[in-house]
């Protein structure tokens, strides 16, 4: 067996000038499938979910309580993983306490009514963070205004913000954009986890959303647009009671697959989000994740892995891992029970197995690969989209290059006349990296190839039997 190369750090530590001829401020690539930054470099998004990191992390000599939640901590855990960018939002609020709106050091955004009285004291700290970030060339892919699971009243700021209206939301979108317009290494979401109009009669959230939008750009910030709505849901364009839209920069995928029944593996919906018109960019915002999530069925760690591994053989140009642990960590109220240090889940299996995607898709040409439906790829045992048997594949134009990721391990058969040459095949082992060579391999690009990861390769030490067969 070889392994996917070591852990290298990625980026650089040093400063970088936040603006937009610096090299990070990404746009969309002239195929509309991908993102590139400023150098027209392709950027893969390998993130992480942590919502809350602008408001409680920081350096050790703001305030003591940062000694043990110095960001510098995560920079370095995120740089040996090689990940570049982070869920996160300008302004928390988990639970119903006075101080869960405020930074770990007691920071509160408003000194009076919310949206129109700015504590410049926490947008300085904030500023800050979002230069760290720059510094370590993470992107923060942030919720301007987050709303708040079904716009409830125990996390987020709907109802506040429905309260405010539109007018003061329009100010605060104007007064977010005019203060991080020349930062490059930010994305904006809208909405969170909360969609709009869901019940077709509420048109609040759609109207505070445009608001927020029409505010952003008239204070002069240019930086890509998404939304991050509820789960089992696609983030694209939505539309005011007036008829009018904003327009988003690419297509999210928020799923927590129904595992009841081996339905609704998170392939099916993407390879929805790549097919739909117009064409746009699209990757995984959110998935189960790590801790405290009794939703999520066993196995547990191999179920989390294969959404990701789903996601980016299905046309996903990114996806963002998730564990409790970090994406609630140190907050007053967190939604779920047992949140704690994030540095208590940097080393748990299921990181180790995103990382080992992460490598992998980092090592290949990933932005070349085109997802693969039907009988064209694979001839026979391909299963069924939407279910856990469904092989998801993907292949670039020339032929040189293919990844299938097999849920269940089942057998299948590949037309080998869609490659332009003999090729390798190997079987990734996504719980440790390795590779090991299919039987038969090389194959010429003719004919049938049959390939069969259970029989040659067996299960894991857990007893789950998924596995990635590269050919190249």
């Amino acid at each position: 067996m070889s392994a996917i190369g070591g852990r290298t750090i990625l980026r650089g530590r040093g400063t970088i000038n936040p603006s937009y001829s610096g090299e990070m401020l990404l746009s969309v690539s002239s195929d509309q499938r991908s993102f590139q930054n400023a150098l027209g470099e392709y950027v893969p998004i390998h993130g992480l979910s942590y919502w809350n990191a602008l408001q409680m992390l920081g350096l050790p000599e703001w305030n003591s309580v940062y000694n043990a939640q110095n960001v510098n901590l995560l920079f370095s855990d995120m740089g040996t993983r090689r990940e570049n960018a982070i869920l996160c939002q300008m302004l928390t609020k988990w639970g119903p306490s006075s101080e869960s709106p405020n930074t770990a050091d007691g920071i509160a955004p408003f000194t009076g009514a919310n949206f129109t009285t700015p504590n410049p004291t926490y947008w300085a700290r904030i500023d800050r963070m979002v230069q760290l970030f720059a510094q370590n060339r993470i992107y923060l892919f942030c919720a301007i205004n987050y709303a708040g699971y079904e716009g409830g009243t125990s996390q987020g700021w709907y109802t506040e913000s429905v309260a405010a209206g539109v007018s003061v939301m329009q100010q605060y979108g104007q007064f977010i954009g005019n203060r991080y317009k020349d930062y490059g290494n930010i994305c904006w979401l809208f909405s969170g986890d909360y969609l709009p109009a869901r019940t077709g009669s509420d048109e609040n959230s759609p109207r505070i959303m445009g608001a927020l939008y029409t505010g952003l750009r008239a204070g002069g910030a240019r930086q890509l647009a998404f939304a991050h709505y509820n789960f089992q849901t696609n983030g694209d364009e939505v539309s005011t009671s007036t008829g009018s839209a904003f327009t988003l920069d690419a297509r999210t995928n928020y799923r927590w697959a129904s595992w009841s029944g081996n339905t609704n593996v998170p392939s099916s919906s993407m390879l929805d989000c790549y097919a739909a018109s117009p064409t746009k960019p699209v990757f995984g915002i959110e998935y189960y994740f790590t801790k405290n999530n009794a939703n999520l069925p066993t196995p547990r760690r191999c179920n989390q892995r294969s959404q990701y591994w789903m996601v980016l053989t299905s046309g996903g140009c990114g996806v963002f891992f998730g564990d409790e642990l970090y994406c609630y960590a140190n907050a007053p109220n967190p939604p779920f029970p047992q949140v704690g240090d994030w540095q208590s889940a940097a080393n748990t299996d299921e990181r180790n197995d995103y990382t080992i995607i992460r490598n992998f898709f980092r090592s290949i040409d990933q932005k070349s690969l085109i997802p693969s439906t039907g009988t064209t790829l694979v001839a026979s045992g391909g299963g069924t989209k939407g279910n856990s048997d469904y092989v998801s594949r993907c292949i670039n134009s020339s032929g040189t290059l293919a990844v299938l990721y097999t849920y269940s391990g089942s057998s299948f058969t590949l037309n080998m006349n869609q490659f332009s040459r003999t090729m390798r095949a190997r079987w990734l082992d996504p719980t440790s990296g390795g590779f090991t060579t299919a039987t038969g391999s090389p194959f010429a690009n003719s004919g049938t190839a049959s390939f069969d990861a259970s029989s040659q390769l067996g299960t894991h030490s857990d007893g789950t039997s998924d596995w990635v067969l590269v050919l190249d």
